[in-house]
């Protein structure tokens, strides 16, 4: 529908115009740029004018404008990446020319983050809402991020000051996020949604009659543990399938322990894989498994994706994370103990041996991203949030 005819269906909409600023943006894969394609999309959908700044991934781009879905996307070469942050030497200056043209009614900015930092150099500026979309965890085990973190932790207080609103995507992670809770008076929980109009049409097995095969899916790095998942695949009948897709700094340790275990011809790592693909593998699937053991992973978008098709999930009570909310256990799935291969391997087993209980939690995580998930509900709120903040 366009604008026009958006606002004659609904003569009460006041088209907003709406700047995100994000790390990078599909094509590039990753959750977040997922999310902010999801909400950008189903924005313009329902009658506003949307921009994303965002990054290229690599080196050697120039600048680009294109217009992708009814979004005008904006992506900025870098120089260089350091502790995953792309150094990007004009950013200031085409968001300068971005804020002049555009005349945003609210600049929606996702962390984590080094872009939308610029902002702070304005004394006056359009309406800041900050998406929570995950804390920036120092670990041992990435000694980069350690090194960086505080001079990332003095100007994200500073931006969060000065945020009119903050979005958290789950009850869960708000309340044991550290940062948030200088501004939980500005805080507001929105959970992430899912644009169902990109899911590949699939064939789809009925899950009762679902070969014995997990997916999971995810970039390779400590916190996904799929370490973990490799040892419960040990633990399972030998003619159960494991496939994980994805790519990461961990494949070749990941390849060691499959090896290590003899588990060669029953756990696959078939790379990074095509959405289509993927989602094929979730229609074929009895179930999907997302074994997280870090609050890193702060709400897991790929279980919505894995509901949409109607498989029952397994994944992890990590202490903070959203995964608890969208995986309501015993109801679309069951959540088990992180880091413990022994739990895991139980609960995927309770799946492969009982097809029933699989297709009845299946339906219901179907059900919850019609009801409670889709896209138009999570940008209908957000829109809401916006509506007050615009006159300030």
């Amino acid at each position: 529908m366009s604008e026009q005819e958006n606002m004659l269906a609904n003569p009460k909409l006041v088209v907003m115009r709406i700047v995100h600023i994000g790390k990078y943006y599909p094509p590039i894969p990753g959750g977040i740029e997922t999310v902010v394609r999801d909400i950008a999309v189903e924005q313009v959908r329902q009658g506003h004018r949307v921009w994303v700044l965002s990054h290229w991934d690599r080196a050697g781009h120039p600048s680009t404008k294109e217009v992708i879905g009814g979004v005008n996307v904006l992506r900025i070469p870098i120089k260089a990446k350091v502790a995953y942050t792309p150094l990007a030497p004009s950013f200031p200056q085409i968001l300068d020319q971005v804020l002049c043209s555009v005349q945003p009614d609210v600049v929606h900015v996702h962390l984590p983050n080094v872009a939308p930092f610029w902002l702070l150099k304005y004394k006056r500026c359009p309406p800041v809402v900050i998406h929570w979309h995950s804390d920036v965890l120092t670990s041992l085990r990435n000694v980069r991020l350690t090194l960086f973190y505080p001079g990332y932790a003095f100007f994200q207080r500073r931006l969060l000051t000065r945020a009119a609103a903050v979005i958290a995507t789950s009850r869960e992670y708000l309340e044991k996020s550290r940062p948030l809770h200088r501004v939980r008076g500005k805080c507001i929980v929105v959970p992430l949604g899912l644009d169902s109009a990109r899911m590949n049409p699939v064939p789809q097995v009925d899950v009762n009659k679902a070969k014995p095969l997990v997916v999971s899916a995810g970039r390779f790095t400590y916190y996904k543990g799929f370490d973990v998942l490799i040892r419960a695949a040990s633990r399972l009948p030998s003619q159960v399938e494991v496939v994980i897709a994805g790519e990461g700094e961990m494949r070749p340790r990941l390849q060691r322990e499959i090896h290590r275990l003899g588990l060669e011809h029953q756990v696959s790592l078939p790379g990074r894989v095509s959405d289509r693909n993927l989602h094929t593998l979730m229609g074929q699937c009895r179930l999907f498994c997302l074994p997280s053991v870090d609050k890193t992973e702060a709400f897991g978008m790929v279980l919505l994706e894995a509901m949409y098709y109607a498989r029952p999930l397994v994944s992890t009570r990590v202490p903070g994370s959203g995964m608890q909310q969208v995986n309501e256990h015993g109801v679309t799935g069951l959540n088990v103990s992180p880091g413990d291969p022994h739990d895991l391997a139980a609960a995927l087993d309770f799946f492969i041996r009982n097809p029933y209980q699989a297709q009845l939690m299946g339906a219901r995580g179907k059900e919850q991203v019609e009801t409670k998930y889709h896209i138009a509900l999570v940008v209908r709120r957000l829109i809401q949030l916006y509506e007050p903040l615009k006159d300030l």
